[in-house]
């Protein structure tokens, strides 16, 4: 390749050829869809959760390849941005560009593992396939592989008397999203028969799988006090399924008394009350969240169409069906043979949740017990050691808890990585008055801190005792008291820095407590800084200089300074004394 002519440029448009652009090409989707160079921190910021691979696992070929490809453009269009703001050298955006990446990367992971499984699952099922005297692999195209033998008559026989069977029938409209409709007339498909008066209704229209009524009074296979219960009793059930206990019991006397039932029209035409565990059960059942009730009788075709499967399993060499359990109680499951068969070959695969998860209870009080060994030597280790890294967020109450006591002023820091100043290097800011870079070996090991403390003489409030600030970057650990604590917040002009906070909105925030941006000298302030006003001071540091190091800062003392004029001034006005903490508000 390096013996290849370089191509020159055509500066004459004339001799330029015509090549039609096509604006929709799907090349164009590697790029940013506006044609910038480069995105927004915000932009980058802005997405959601990665997908996992139990809900790839339902999606289509076609939309898992679809959801390949947009991951494969994204990482490549935040590649071609990284690439740029290096050859730039900007940092603004390097930490949301790499949180987005990762989500990304999340998704691919979790595709490889969907497909992985699908695959697994087809080569097993081929396996099957092969040893199946019902299954042809030598179909022509176009024909049916499948060849049903005598077990097919125990499963025709069983969908047929399932289609209108009202538990099955309400079950799956409630499934599809597709609830039925009261009418007043067998013939639902009348717009003008249909009412939301439930006393007033006598059938009930279903659309799936096909158009059909069944009467509210139908009884069903939902036994309650040792009779069943009517199609109009359950349905009202599943209607108040989100009332409790007293409005259930007021909605379905207001119901009977419309219907007759209190004047003696007869048990026909009376709601049944069902106690809460039935009825609990029930919509559990309705709902799909629960293949058996305990409280639904099997379906009359259960018993023969078990015969006609376990006579066709055996005929066919495959696995007997599951028994169905005591008639008239519990409903089973009833389990096609072959379908069994695949269960068998199964290859189970799982997450890291899942294998992680016992299948049998374990007792761990041994384990408890002999933590505390190591509970002691902590408790001793702490009250000898001073790295910061071992502060929980028991020391931003500590001081609190003493009556009396004046309490610790909080920092907010902002989190971003493109942020000059962060928790590795802003202890030696405020109190030495000297940058270092957030990533230079100089800036020490407080980057894995997650609580710093800094202290401060303010005169004008108190001239004997020093201020002990509290440095976080994050209010996670925060108690609904600390926000009134909370002094300054230092921030770059990205607004998803107060997402977590008290008050999201910048122009909120800033009037309860001084906001400081720190940025490089001869750079412009961003616009979103300037607009929040006053409640915002900005300082400008000298850029940092590798030849320099240290020795080249004597410039940020002065910076430093004003910042801390500026918080004690904030603090003065908050009502900050030498005996207490702010006002209350």
């Amino acid at each position: 390749m390096s013996k290849e002519p370089l191509p020159q440029p055509v500066l004459d448009p004339a001799r330029r050829t015509k090549v039609q652009v096509d604006l929709n090409h799907g090349l164009w989707g590697f790029f940013n869809s506006d044609k910038k160079p480069l995105s927004t921190p915000e932009e980058d910021y802005a997405h959601g959760r990665a997908w996992t691979a139990d809900e790839l696992a339902q999606k289509s070929w076609e939309d898992i390849h679809s959801l390949w490809w947009m991951c494969c453009k994204e990482r490549n269009r935040l590649a071609t941005e990284a690439h740029e703001r290096k050859r730039l050298g900007l940092t603004a955006g390097e930490f949301e560009s790499h949180k987005r990446e990762m989500v990304v990367r999340k998704t691919q992971k979790s595709i490889k593992q969907a497909l992985t499984e699908r695959w697994y699952a087809w080569d097993e099922a081929w396996k099957v396939a092969e040893n199946d005297p019902e299954v042809d692999l030598r179909a022509e195209p176009g024909t049916s592989a499948y060849k049903p033998m005598l077990h097919e008559l125990w499963v025709i026989k069983m969908a047929t008397s399932a289609t209108h069977d009202p538990l099955i029938s309400l079950r799956r409209t409630i499934a599809s999203n597709n609830p039925p409709t009261p009418t007043t007339s067998p013939d639902g498909s009348a717009p003008e028969l249909v009412t939301d008066n439930l006393g007033a209704a006598t059938h009930l229209y279903f659309t799936d799988p096909e158009p059909h009524t069944i009467a509210l009074d139908t009884p069903t296979r939902f036994i309650s006090s040792d009779k069943p219960v009517d199609l109009r009793s359950i349905y009202f059930a599943w209607q108040k399924k989100d009332v409790n206990i007293p409005d259930y019991i007021a909605s379905a006397q207001a119901l009977n008394d419309g219907l007759g039932g209190a004047d003696g029209a007869g048990a026909a035409s009376t709601v049944q009350n069902l106690v809460f565990v039935e009825r609990l059960d029930l919509i559990t059942w309705l709902e799909g969240a629960s293949d058996e009730s305990e409280y639904i009788k099997g379906l009359e075709s259960d018993k023969s169409a078990a015969k006609l499967a376990q006579v066709a399993s055996g005929a066919a060499g495959g696995v007997s069906t599951v028994p169905s359990g005591a008639a008239g109680a519990r409903s089973g499951k009833q389990i096609d043979p072959r379908l069994q068969q695949i269960y068998n070959l199964e290859r189970k695969m799982g997450d890291r949740n899942s294998i992680l998860r016992g299948i049998k209870p374990t007792d761990f009080s041994h384990v408890r017990k002999y933590s505390e060994t190591f509970f002691k030597d902590r408790k001793k280790s702490s009250l000898t050691s001073t790295a910061p890294s071992t502060t929980t967020t028991t020391s931003l109450a500590s001081r609190d808890k003493k009556s009396g006591r004046r309490p610790d002023p909080i920092v907010l820091l902002s989190p971003s990585a493109s942020s000059l100043l962060r928790m590795s290097n802003i202890k030696s800011f405020l109190e030495s008055g000297t940058y270092i870079p957030a990533d230079s070996n100089l800036a020490g090991s407080s980057a894995s801190a997650n609580i710093l403390h800094v202290s401060r003489t303010l005169p004008s409030i108190d001239s004997q005792r020093p201020f002990r600030f509290i440095l976080v970057d994050t209010p996670e650990q925060f108690k609904p008291d600390y926000w009134n604590r909370v002094v300054a917040v230092f921030t770059t002009g990205q607004t998803w820095q107060f997402k977590s906070y008290k008050w999201q909105n910048a122009p909120d925030l800033f009037k309860n407590a001084l906001g400081i941006y720190v940025g490089w000298r001869g750079e412009d302030v961003p616009s979103t800084v300037k607009g929040w006003g006053r409640g915002v001071t900005s300082a400008q540091i000298e850029k940092w200089n590798p030849q320099q190091g240290v020795s080249g800062r004597w410039r940020d003392r002065e910076v430093v300074e004003g910042i801390w004029d500026r918080v004690e001034e904030s603090m003065r006005s908050k009502g900050w004394s030498k005996d207490g903490g702010p006002v209350e508000k």
